[in-house]
């Protein structure tokens, strides 16, 4: 949205849930993570002028806190290996 409050525009939907949002350094796109409450810690890159979120990997592991390089040309996040309930 703009700083007045107008042009609101919903970037992702329920069953989503979007923690951690950082902007590119040309704010042209966001990355987030995504944190299902019966899933595993994702992180998605989105345009900030909306679309499709897209996963940054195809990995099984929780994935969390999202930063651009200063350039917009890489991503580095945290990951870690899932660990089972039942341990």
């Amino acid at each position: 949205m703009k700083m007045d409050g107008s042009e609101q525009l919903q970037l992702t939907f329920a069953p989503m849930k979007a923690h951690s949002p950082r902007w590119s350094p040309d704010r042209k796109r966001i990355a987030f993570m995504d944190w299902p409450a019966d899933g595993h810690s994702k992180i998605y890159v989105i345009s900030a002028d909306g679309g499709t979120p897209e996963p940054l990997t195809s990995g099984e592991h929780n994935e969390a806190e999202p930063n651009w390089s200063p350039d917009g040309n890489s991503l580095v996040f945290h990951s870690a290996a899932r660990i089972p309930a039942s341990m």
